[in-house]
């Protein structure tokens, strides 16, 4: 087992270590973030609490660390490649996963008895995380396409587009969406209960973008103690003075958009957020030798653990999850051993993931052949007929 786990998890050649180990943070993060909000007893979430305080800055963290990884890794690989746009394997592979991560994303919210009942509810629509990765990803590659054709630098362009989304989010906010349709306005408006939308989260994927870009271009700068350094003062100008400059930018040019901005500032104040993590991370992990496979692993194998744990907690395929029964009815010690229980059986579920794969995969196929059987006897016997 231990052997398999090392030669799945192992550094591909190129691979910059400390992208794997952020994306476990993230994950890790988020699972522990999901149970906790789900079961924490609402008496418990004080802001006078310096551990619940700390927590939920915390927990806040995880998505735009998440979304910034994301954009990071795929840029990364896709300038690995080197080739033209649509002979870039990474185009194809990007194009395909996007796409794929938002049939998942609707796929996940499915009650399938109540499909088997006909019942249809408008949490179905409803969109999550999972769909703006899959069309943050499709949206990478239309900005690799447009700097082909412009020459425009690539790294420059998602950088913009990334401030862009950032400095429009606002007026996306304020806008009224209500004359499309529900499932579309929900990718740009909260009013219908998403959690997320494409903006402003995309921008965090665009910026991330940039960062791989750049990890491309200068990878040995990973390794090095100058350019941490310098991340991690970026982002703590960042977190500290956007407001004050987003007022500067206010009286320069009279656009509203910076004042909402400095008032609500939270897309810049958790951006300098992750680049001080990401700078901590790039700076902790290039001191290393070696890094654990199993962590690796679990950054390599998110879409698994999200997928897994959305089931599991919220219950939604079967409408039966530990939601069911602890929905904000624990204290804090219950609900902090079971975010650790929760924790621990994903990492104990992705070191055995590639023993379940071997065993579970050939068994689906049995499976379908099965179901597959009738179809064709049906076949031969109208042919036969014919």
């Amino acid at each position: 087992m231990s052997q398999t786990l090392e030669n799945s998890a192992a550094v591909k050649p190129g691979r910059i270590q400390f992208i794997d180990v952020l994306r476990a943070f993230a994950i890790l993060m988020m699972l522990q973030g999901h149970f906790v909000d789900t079961t924490l007893d609402p008496y418990y979430r004080q802001d006078d609490s310096w551990v619940y305080n700390l927590w939920h800055f915390m927990r806040g963290l995880t998505a735009p660390v998440f979304f910034t990884t994301t954009g990071l890794v795929f840029v990364y690989l896709l300038m690995r490649d080197g080739r033209v746009f649509w002979h870039n394997y990474r185009v194809k592979k990007g194009i395909r996963r996007g796409f794929f991560l938002v049939f998942l994303g609707y796929a996940l919210k499915v009650n399938l008895l109540g499909i088997l009942f006909g019942w249809f509810f408008s949490s179905y629509l409803v969109v999550d995380v999972l769909h703006c990765i899959g069309l943050a990803l499709v949206s990478l590659i239309l900005l690799y396409g447009l700097h082909q054709l412009s020459r425009l630098p690539f790294g420059l362009l998602l950088l913009a587009s990334g401030l862009l989304v950032f400095l429009i989010s606002p007026s996306v906010k304020s806008h009224d969406w209500s004359h499309l349709p529900v499932w579309l306005a929900n990718y740009f408006t909260q009013m219908h209960g998403s959690v997320f939308t494409l903006i402003p989260w995309i921008g965090y994927t665009f910026i991330g973008g940039a960062l791989g870009q750049l990890m491309h271009l200068r990878p040995q700068w990973a390794f090095s103690y100058w350019f941490p350094a310098a991340m991690l003062a970026l982002g703590l100008v960042i977190s500290t003075y956007t407001y004050e400059i987003l007022l500067l930018g206010y009286q320069l040019t009279g656009w509203d958009n910076f004042q909402a901005l400095a008032y609500s500032n939270g897309v810049f104040w958790r951006l300098g957020h992750v680049l001080v993590t990401t700078a901590i991370f790039i700076w902790g992990i290039g001191r290393l030798r070696t890094v654990p496979p199993l962590i690796t692993k679990v950054g390599s194998e998110t879409l698994t653990i999200y997928a897994a744990h959305y089931v599991l907690l919220f219950g939604t395929w079967f409408g039966i999850g530990i939601n069911t029964f602890f929905t904000l009815n624990l204290g804090p010690w219950a609900s902090g051993i079971g975010a650790l229980l929760f924790v621990s059986f994903f990492v104990l579920l992705i070191y055995f993931i590639d023993d379940i794969r071997g065993w579970l995969y050939p068994h689906i196929d049995s499976v379908l052949d099965e179901l597959r059987l009738p179809f064709r006897k049906v076949k031969r016997w109208l042919k036969r007929r014919g």
